[in-house]
């Protein structure tokens, strides 16, 4: 990423090459050792051809002592709706792994052998397909493709929601013990695995282990969260629970057995994502850190607070969800203070910039006794409109923001290497894909709502809202909306500028770069790489549209991705088609390496204080693989590599 205008301070201070500055280190920040509070999984698949299907493998591990509540979350391409979510609570030490894999109706669904507990408990017990609940539905709609089979790519977030103080009482005081569990009483005993199996024994009725039968009762009448305590506002769920503390890693395999092959990577790690100070009650009493008192008295006090407590049960209780099935909580908004720590490659220097007046951001469409346009500055606040209309922290003023998230993210380019050797006598056939995925774009470009009953979007009857308009909403770095009006066709694309061409010049005057091994550029005009076909863009130029993007490169297809097909992507096999994002490199340029460079006219945000920040908040990675045998179904090998960036 580049920063702009860096603080001259700095230079003053004595900043040189090769010096770095420390800043304080409660702002989010890129993890240097790949643990952290957030876990960012690029992408997960089960795409692949009849009776080949890809399996997306990953592990969650706690590295530290202490017991943790964890949100785990999968985001569908295409716009980042919600396909699936739960509660994961780990003990010191811990491993939770899971798979993703395809079912006989070739939908996405989620299994894991794993005996850690989460809540519900029927992630545990049962295989669970992914959901179309959060675009499918009249009052959710988000004008894109409408089919179960959306869910089949997307990628992964992993939120710590906090520690778990082991001594707490499953149950409140006075409340009747649950017999069955007598020896489990704290969440501790709940949570620890003894003998492999968290509280010691299995329940042989529900299926899982003993002790997450009875962590579920916190969540129950009489239990320590109970669920619709205090107006059903959850407030409850933050007994027991201190603020997150970082220590989680992560890793995916992306496998197809039928070829024999696997591409490994590490989740990204982001540190410092919550920090909250403690605060003095109305007793005088310093509460825990992150830790919130219920009365109203102390409540009141508690001015040192963004949000309710990062654990909750909000995503998962009837009673309290968003209705439209949008909103999540917690989510990569919630960052605290709104901060970044942004490395600096330019200078070798690590500056700070604040968001906290900087908070008009997209969280997904609001809920309310109409349907609404957009939703600007919405989210999880009293100031903000509240979650699903329910204020999350009495006297708070602060909306949720993606933008501390989205700096430490930002990046100005890409960089990787490719192969596309061929050939055909041999039986050789390197192919590459290349995987982008932006985990905060949706809460910047996902502003409208779209009626399938009369093909325009809401509070657009007679036509009148323009692409033009629905574009105007969006909110830097992006720069289109995923819902757009009729007046052009396109849906189910939010397309922001790209180049992997030194003929092709941005509006910024940046440039991609395209090289062969022995340092050639391509001798091409600023319309020889583009995509194939356009993507309801201007022809000549190359756009990225998705949340998790796979470009396929000279139409190898390796991943067998559908998400830029859109609409059509309909089928869960890809015994027909190809990936439509398809980039052709002209010959001789059979492996190399490229840079893909973002046009930061538009992908670019100016924080309230601090350098200005340029590039769009991108992850992701190369699969390069070597194919051979009748149809490309005998798989050689495959491989990840991590982008370098800039």
């Amino acid at each position: 990423m580049k920063l702009k205008k860096l603080n001259k301070a700095l230079v003053a201070a004595g900043l040189v090459a090769g010096a770095a500055i420390s800043m304080p280190s409660q702002a989010v920040v890129m993890s240097d050792d790949g643990t952290g509070e957030v876990l960012i999984y690029p992408f997960y698949t089960v795409q692949g051809p009849e009776g080949a299907p890809r399996t997306t493998l990953f592990t969650i591990t706690n590295t530290t002592a202490d017991y943790k509540a964890v949100k785990v979350r999968f985001h569908e391409a295409h716009n980042s709706r919600d396909a699936l979510d739960f509660n994961l609570y780990l003990s010191p030490d811990d491993v939770w792994t899971g798979a993703v894999s395809r079912n006989a109706s070739g939908v996405a669904q989620l299994s894991t052998n794993d005996n850690s507990c989460t809540i519900p408990s029927q992630i545990m017990s049962q295989t669970n397909s992914f959901s179309t609940l959060a675009y499918t539905q009249t009052s959710n709609n988000d004008g894109g493709n409408q089919n179960e089979l959306r869910t089949n790519e997307g990628y992964i977030e992993v939120i710590e929601m906090g520690v778990i103080a082991a001594a707490t009482d499953i149950l409140v005081a006075g409340t009747a013990p649950v017999a069955a569990y007598g020896s489990i009483k704290t969440l501790g005993d709940a949570i620890l695995h003894v003998n492999d199996i968290p509280g010691g024994v299995m329940d042989v009725g529900a299926g899982v282990p003993a002790g997450c039968v009875a962590l579920q009762h916190t969540a129950l009448t009489g239990g320590t969260w109970a669920i619709g305590s205090n107006g059903g506002s959850l407030d409850t769920t933050h007994v027991g629970v201190t603020q997150p503390t970082g220590g989680l890693s992560g890793s995916a395999l992306i496998v197809q057995a039928s070829a024999g092959t696997v591409a490994a990577y590490n989740a990204t790690a982001l540190k410092h994502f919550y920090d909250v100070t403690p605060r003095v009650s109305a007793g005088g009493a310093v509460t825990a850190a992150g830790e919130e008192s219920t009365t109203g008295s102390d409540a009141a006090t508690l001015t040192a607070r963004a949000f309710d407590d990062l654990h909750s049960f909000k995503d998962l209780d009837a009673a309290t969800a968003n209705a439209r099935s949008v909103q999540t909580y917690p989510n990569l908004a919630m960052a605290y203070p709104q901060e970044s720590d942004i490395f600096d490659a330019d200078t070798l220097a690590t500056a700070n910039a604040s968001w906290s007046g900087n908070e008009l951001v997209s969280s997904g469409i609001t809920a309310g006794a109409t349907n609404v346009l957009f939703a600007a500055e919405e989210d999880l606040t009293a100031a903000c409109g509240g979650f699903n209309g329910v204020a999350s922290t009495p006297a708070a003023t602060i909306c949720a923001n993606a933008r501390p998230v989205s700096a430490v993210l930002a990046k100005t380019s890409i960089m990787n290497e490719y192969v596309l050797e061929n050939d055909a006598a041999a039986g050789i056939d390197f192919r590459t894909d290349v995987v982008v995925s932006f985990p905060t774009k949706w809460y910047f470009s996902d502003n409208g709502l779209f009626d399938s009953a009369t093909g325009t979007v809401i509070d657009d009857a007679d036509a009148t809202v323009t692409d033009a308009t629905m574009d105007a909403l969006v909110l830097a770095p992006f720069a289109n909306q995923f819902v757009s009006s009729t007046d052009s066709g396109e849906r189910d694309q939010a397309c922001d500028r790209f180049s992997i061409n030194e003929a092709d010049v941005l509006v910024d005057g940046s440039n991609g770069q395209l090289f062969n091994r022995e340092e050639a550029k391509p001798n091409v005009t600023s319309s020889g790489l583009v995509p194939s076909p356009a993507i309801n863009v201007d022809a000549s130029k190359n756009f990225i549209c998705h949340e998790s993007n796979v470009l396929t490169l000279n139409d190898g297809d390796l991943l067998t991705s559908r998400i830029a097909n859109g609409l059509d992507a309909t089928v869960a096999n890809a015994a027909t088609g190809t990936n439509s994002f398809n980039i052709d490199f002209p010959a001789g340029f059979d492996s190399g390496w490229f840079e893909m460079a973002f046009d930061t006219t538009t992908a670019s945000m100016t924080p309230v204080a601090g350098a200005v920040v340029d590039g769009l908040p991108a992850v992701g990675f190369v699969v390069e693989g070597l194919v051979v045998g009748a149809d490309g179904f005998e798989g050689n090998f495959t491989f990840a590599l991590p982008h370098s960036s800039k």
